[in-house]
């Protein structure tokens, strides 16, 4: 229980939030947005060292963490009425594998080539898995409300087509012709009604 609790906790949750508080300034995020920002990125480690314990590769590990850490930034971003990548983007970095760069940099000057590939494959799988984890959930929110502003505008404008053919409507019913009755007029003036092109001469 500790173990978990000391994964889960201190090296996922608070081992993820103070590096993005620490980005966060560095990238000059103040105020609420930045403790938003941080926390972001301690669900992002804590989902991370969650998948890790579930027994998930560190690829996939990292594909979950930056789909929750970027649902975080979405929710986040329009609370605060401001960017997505303000969040994400600092949530982000306690996530991308430096470390790993580093030691195949390492491997590379040590001479052993083999090593330093597949550390290298490592790290470029590891950062598509981030790049798509982070693509996926701004993709579909995107399309929800693509979509969701797309119907209301549809709805609006089937709205004014409907108000628009009801006034039509009643303008064409005020427009309809009241019958003359022609017995209750003169024969010059009946001549005249009939004939309005014609004109009669005295």
């Amino acid at each position: 229980m500790d173990t978990l609790f000391y994964q889960l906790i201190w090296k996922g949750l608070i081992g993820a939030l103070l590096p993005s508080i620490g980005f966060g300034v560095l990238f000059n995020v103040h105020g609420t947005s930045l403790l938003l920002a941080g926390l972001t990125g301690g669900i992002g480690g804590f989902m991370y060292q969650l998948c890790l314990y579930c027994g998930f590769n560190d690829s996939i590990a990292n594909f979950i963490a930056a789909v929750a850490l970027s649902i975080c930034g979405e929710i986040f971003a329009r609370k605060m009425k401001t960017t997505v990548s303000t969040f994400t983007a600092v949530a982000l970095i306690p996530l991308v594998p430096g470390g790993g760069a580093y030691e195949m940099m390492v491997y590379f000057s040590q001479g052993n080539t083999l090593a330093g590939l597949m550390k290298g494959v490592h790290v470029l799988s590891v950062s598509g898995m981030l790049c798509l984890g982070i693509l996926s959930v701004s993709t579909i929110t995107r399309f929800f409300f693509y979509s969701k502003r797309k119907l209301a505008t549809t709805s609006e404008r089937l709205q004014q087509k409907i108000a628009l053919g009801q006034t039509k409507s009643k303008t064409t019913m005020q427009e309809i012709e009241i019958p003359i009755d022609y017995s209750l007029q003169s024969d010059f003036e009946q001549k005249e009604l009939l004939n309005p092109d014609k004109t009669t001469k005295p």
